[in-house]
């Protein structure tokens, strides 16, 4: 089309050049001036020289050139390599529309939308009619918010061809961008009634409908995307939309049934598969989204959350040996996912690996969110393996950075407890008191310790204000109980917590031992031996429920089963000085069993003895 442009000028030119000559200063002839002027014509009216024309062809062939090995790189994904080919192709042929169109879609792809309108406009200006451009370009000032640019950019497109079916759905979305909501519905109402037999035309307007919330509305859109899969059965789109109206109904079955139906019609399609999935998942029918998980993943290999999701399906129902694999290909191809090397570290825990686990939680940086969890999970492995001094090194190297969560200071006030270190625990969970002076664990632990110290009343108060903010906190209601009987102090209101408590956690064997003890020091004892029994059945390793008991049987002059009971005690109790008190009472009842003896022993002689 060049060469045949500059052939017809040469031509023309030719053509007067070789007429007869012309006498320009005949009088009355030519009055312009401008005729007589001396010299060469200007060069836009000369002539292209042989040069110039070779000169065309050569720029053409570039710009033919670079266009297709930008067009290549595209294919490729390698935008940036595609922007650049684009551009030399433009600096070739600037009036190449084409060019600056796919320039433009390049931009749109490395999101740098700004030089994408650009490239539109240019476009644009080269050919107005270029419908791709206009739309690109209304396309990109409707997702930046620009809804009247965007409008009047299909309107415009309209005007040149009035049946440019994009063009006229786009329009309508951009009342739905708006919230124009009933507008778009007479909009798309209209353009169905002219063209009914459009499926996009109906998927729109059934998304209109939906956006109206209606029950009335909803029925409609069903109707809609009905009738958009009557004329494009495989239509996806309108498959998700009518199955996600089932869902919203609580129709999970019918919903299940359609995109099955698709899938073995129409199918394998990733997003069917995906809407399965989670239809399958909402129904907790993991081995069915497993089934439909594997599809995604053969369609499509990098979809590393379906990835993701088998392996949560899979840790689920304790396949370990499976989920590991999983789990550490997804690593190796998202070396940077801090979420999935923290839940490979807890499938570790799970199987009882505690060193690899452990070295996947110190792989999470401290920027993770995942970080105070995997820290937190560290210092409990550290207790299972015994080195509680490494847990506690851990939790003190990291309090300062962490001391905007609770859980740690409950953590490691737990661990300095474990390891008697009070002094410590009580300064760590009073200062975690000042930041959190309403978390419960805190608050129960600090108390506790306090009554390590021996500041018993100190450990009433924090009780008593544990129970104003959480009143069926079990372990505060159970531990201010143990605390009034212990003191013979305030006997009735130490039962009524203990029963409260036992209502909220029924046999449990600990809360048992405090009622027991109450009532043991309410003298009310028959109660006292069955409550005691109860708890030891439950608890029958449990040092401080057999003494208790011992105690009782003690007092109702029980002595070999009290004896019986404190030897439990003495063997299961970990603590030296405890365990002497223990025997200490083995000797007493000892005595008082030697003593009955010897009372028997007498009445059983002869008179005459």
């Amino acid at each position: 089309m060049r060469l045949n442009k500059v052939l017809r000028i040469t031509v023309l030119f030719l053509g007067v050049s070789g007429c007869a000559s012309w006498d320009v200063s005949s009088p009355g002839l030519f009055k312009s001036e401008a005729y007589n002027v001396k010299g060469d014509a200007p060069e836009s009216l000369s002539p292209p020289s042989k040069h110039e024309e070779m000169q065309n062809v050569q720029n053409q062939s570039d710009a033919d050139y670079h266009f297709t090995v930008a067009e290549s790189y595209s294919m490729q994904g390698e935008w940036a390599k595609a922007i650049e080919s684009y551009k030399l192709s433009i600096v070739h042929d600037k009036t190449s529309f084409r060019s600056h169109f796919r320039l433009a879609s390049e931009y749109v792809r490395a999101g740098m939308v700004g030089q994408a309108l650009e490239h539109c406009e240019e476009a644009i200006k080269i050919k107005k009619d270029f419908a791709e451009a206009r739309i690109l370009q209304s396309s990109l000032n409707s997702v930046l918010g620009f809804h009247d640019k965007a409008r009047k950019g299909y309107e415009d497109l309209l005007a040149l061809d009035p049946k440019n079916q994009e063009a006229q759905i786009l329009l309508g979305a951009t009342y739905l961008d708006e919230n124009k909501i009933d507008k778009a519905a007479i909009y798309f109402e209209g353009l169905a009634r002219k063209n009914h037999k459009s499926h996009i035309i109906w998927y729109y307007l059934g998304k209109t409908y939906l956006m109206k919330k209606t029950p009335t509305a909803m029925a409609n859109a069903e109707t809609a995307f009905k009738t958009s899969l009557r004329y494009e059965q495989d239509f996806v789109q309108s498959v998700i939309e009518l199955g996600s109206i089932y869902e919203k109904r609580n129709q999970m079955d019918k919903g299940i049934a359609l995109y099955e139906s698709y899938q073995k019609q129409h199918g394998p399609e990733v997003s069917i598969a995906e809407s399965l999935v989670q239809a399958y998942l909402t129904k907790e029918d993991y081995d069915k989204a497993f089934e439909h998980l594997k599809t995604i993943n053969e369609l499509d290999q990098g979809n590393l959350n379906a990835q993701l999701k088998m392996a949560f399906i899979l840790v689920d129902k304790k396949d370990f040996k499976q989920a590991i694999p999983l789990l550490e290909n997804i690593l190796h191809q998202t070396p940077e996912s801090d979420r999935v090397r923290f839940y490979l570290g807890a499938v570790y825990e799970e199987i009882k690996d505690f060193p690899a686990a452990i070295q996947q939680f110190k792989e999470i940086p401290k920027s993770s969110k995942y970080f105070a969890d995997s820290v937190m999970h560290m210092a409990y492995l550290y207790k299972l393996l015994d080195n509680p001094n490494a847990a506690i090194s851990l939790l003190e190297s990291h309090i300062e950075f962490l001391d905007d969560n609770a859980k740690i200071f409950s953590l490691y006030g737990s661990f300095l407890e474990n390891q008697k270190q009070y002094d410590e625990a009580k300064t760590l969970l009073e200062k975690g008191f000042a930041k959190f002076p309403a978390d419960t664990q805190i608050i129960y632990q600090l108390g506790s310790v306090y009554d390590q110290l021996g500041q018993s009343d100190k450990t009433v108060v924090k009780m008593e204000r544990l129970l104003e903010i959480d009143k069926n906190h079990v372990e505060g209601l159970n531990y201010l109980a143990y605390l009034y009987a212990d003191k013979t102090k305030n006997l009735d209101v130490a039962e009524k917590l203990a029963r409260r408590a036992l209502s909220l956690r029924p046999n449990d064997g600990f809360i048992l031992d405090t009622l027991g003890w109450v009532l043991f020091k309410q003298n009310r004892l028959d109660e006292a031996v069955r409550t005691l029994e109860k708890a030891h059945q439950i608890e029958a390793r449990e040092s401080i429920i057999a003494e208790h008991l011992g105690d009782v049987y003690f007092r109702v002059e029980m002595p070999h089963k009290a004896r019986e009971m404190y030897n439990r005690a003495a063997e299961y109790e970990k603590d030296a000085s405890n365990a002497q008190k223990i025997r200490a009472k083995i000797d007493t009842v000892e005595q008082r069993i030697q003593t009955e003896k010897r009372i028997e022993k007498q009445r059983r002689l002869p008179a005459n003895q």
